[in-house]
């Protein structure tokens, strides 16, 4: 399958983002190499303008967007051709057999077929902030299966957040993994953990099977040890914050909010956010204050996030099936660009921010929110309760702000 989160293109096989594959053209040669290891590609360009529901980084958008390329197949070669308009040359799959170039012609039409989007209404004249807009909302006429992201594992989990907190604290003295347990996030204390010479056993106490390292000398040992004692003894009340903040170090991340994880948090909020989606923001479940980190690029942000919900053994479960709403806020009266946002919880940010607002809390606003908030104060706004998940709130500088963000969800919603 293919995911798009705030634009970028992440491409899934049997359940794993691969973030080996950056091209659509890659994607589909490790689709074709899966029902044939020995077929022979002649690679051309697939942009990802070609894909079905995206375009220009913006998701799914309207019919109008996009590009259309033509996929066509060859019995006697046991060929799949894909060319034309999207495709730099011709992107070519030969087979061993019909049956593989059948499975995969129809993966072929699945990605890159063009999906449709009926237009509900056009009103000119909204007020966003100190300007007016355009916005013409639409309705995705496919179905679309949501991705929601769940814990399925707790206290041993293969590969989780306390072995690699563990490998992250080897590396920082040189060790070399001589012996592969299982290290508990919710039962090590490393209370057993012992020194010989420069192999050190973190015991069996919360470890399945045999957990040893081995250094160079034996001051690295000692000093790995100590390490280790510390980030998970008995008192560690922040053992998963920490182990939070030097995965991110690890992965290329500068932490630029300090805020408290709590042992038991489970990204249900983690988000990318600022004007380039390089920062990732863990929400305000389970942390307290404002845990941020900054990376290079969205790709290595979503990449952190990805890999830190694997370690927290949290996995990507098809949600429902629903029908998005899609919105095009164009510029009048001399104002140029146009944004295109998909869902109504990213339309409501897209407001929010317009009308210099600050979210406070950040809950999961569906497509059957139906625009109607609280005002808690003169202003600060709270949507819902009908269509929104948790509590999604929002700040702003004046009461006439507040009550302009306010209608412009009714007016829209």
């Amino acid at each position: 399958m293919v995911r798009v989160t705030d634009g970028l293109v992440q491409y899934v096989i049997d359940g794993d983002v691969r973030h080996d594959i950056t091209s659509v053209s890659g994607f589909l040669t490790a689709a074709a190499q899966t029902l044939d290891a020995g077929v022979a590609i002649s690679s051309g360009n697939v942009s990802t303008n070609a894909l079905e529901n995206y375009e220009g980084g913006n998701g799914p958008v309207y019919d109008a967007f996009g590009t259309n390329p033509s996929i066509s197949s060859d019995d006697g070669a046991n060929r799949v051709s894909i060319g034309g308009s999207g495709v730099g040359g011709s992107y070519r799959a030969d087979f061993d057999n019909m049956a593989d170039q059948d499975a995969f012609e129809g993966f072929a039409n699945d990605l890159l077929g063009r999906a449709t989007a009926s237009l509900i209404s056009t009103q000119v004249g909204v007020q966003f902030g100190d300007f007016k807009f355009k916005v013409e909302t639409s309705e995705r006429d496919d179905d679309i299966t949501q991705v929601k992201f769940s814990l399925t594992e707790t206290g041993n989990i293969k590969n989780g957040w306390a072995d690699k907190y563990v490998e992250l604290i080897a590396a920082d003295f040189g060790g070399t993994l001589t012996g592969n347990g299982n290290v508990s996030e919710t039962n090590f204390t490393a209370n057993q953990a012992s020194r010989t010479g420069t192999e050190v056993n973190l015991g069996s106490s919360g470890v399945g099977g045999k957990e040893t390292w081995d250094f160079a000398s034996e001051a690295d040992a000692i000093g790995f040890l100590a390490a280790v004692k510390d980030a998970f003894a008995t008192n560690a009340g922040s053992r998963l914050d920490d182990f939070i903040e030097k995965f991110a170090d690890a992965s290329g991340g500068t932490q630029i909010r300090d805020g408290n994880v709590s042992n038991s948090y489970e990204a249900r909020q983690i988000k990318v956010t600022g004007p380039d989606k390089s920062i990732v923001d863990l929400g305000s479940h389970k942390v307290g204050g404002k845990e941020q980190f900054e990376f290079g690029s969205q790709a290595d942000a979503q990449q952190f996030i990805d890999e830190l919900r694997d370690h927290l053994g949290i996995t990507a479960q098809d949600g429902k099936v629903v029908d998005e709403f899609i919105f095009k806020v164009s510029g009048t009266a001399g104002i140029s660009g146009s944004e295109t946002l998909v869902g109504v919880d990213e339309f409501v940010e897209f407001a929010g921010e317009r009308w210099g607002g600050t979210q406070t809390r950040d809950g999961s606003v569906s497509e059957n929110f139906d625009g109607s908030v609280q005002f808690l104060s003169d202003t600060e706004v709270k949507l819902g309760p009908r269509g929104v998940g948790g509590q999604e709130r929002w700040e702003f500088d004046t009461a006439e702000d507040a009550q302009g963000f306010a209608e412009t969800l009714d007016t829209i919603l």
